[in-house]
């Protein structure tokens, strides 16, 4: 829907249209018109998804802006503002750790083999869309919990080795009390 507003002599002095477009007429001192100025609204930037495939046990930055675009403004305004609904494939251990870098890219550090998704709002300074993105990482799952593994077992092995070994040198000790 237009809509027109005039002054009191009955001069067209703004005309909105539904998308927002705002046009506005200016008149000199005789009343003659001078200039017409408009004014846009800042159209929202868009966020495209992104999807990323990288090893287990790598670590990778991303610039999740390449693909996103601005319609009425330099893609240098665009910028990440937040990270978040972190999804990981695994029921009881992370498969990678995220972080959102002062400059607006993404590290991520992949622990295990599976995927894990989040979202991030992109901003263009006024208005924010949201995009998802998707990660595969390469790899075996690990029963080992949000930490690096060794193969074989190995820290979830050795943990346990250290843990049998002390529970022996209790009962060891004990033993050696109760003798008479």
């Amino acid at each position: 829907m237009t809509t027109y507003e005039y002054d009191e002599a009955g001069r067209l002095i703004k005309k909105n249209t539904s998308t927002g477009h705002e046009r506005r007429f200016d008149f000199d001192q005789a009343g003659n018109r001078r200039e017409a100025t408009s004014e846009l609204p800042n159209i929202p930037p868009v966020a495209v998804n992104d999807s990323y495939t990288m090893m287990q046990n790598d670590r990778e930055v991303f610039d999740l802006v390449l693909n996103d675009t601005d319609a009425d403004g330099p893609k240098s305004a665009l910028s990440v503002s937040s990270i978040h609904n972190v999804q990981h494939t695994t029921p009881k251990s992370k498969v990678a750790y995220i972080t959102l870098l002062e400059n607006g890219s993404v590290e991520v550090v992949a622990l295990q083999g599976g995927g894990v998704s989040f979202d991030y709002t992109l901003s263009d300074g006024e208005d924010t869309d949201t995009g998802r993105v998707v990660i595969d990482v390469e790899g075996e799952p690990s029963t080992c919990g949000d930490i690096f593994c060794l193969p074989d077992g190995g820290l979830l092995g050795a943990i346990k080795d250290i843990v049998a070994a002390e529970e022996t040198d209790a009962e060891s000790t004990q033993a050696e009390e109760v003798k008479p």
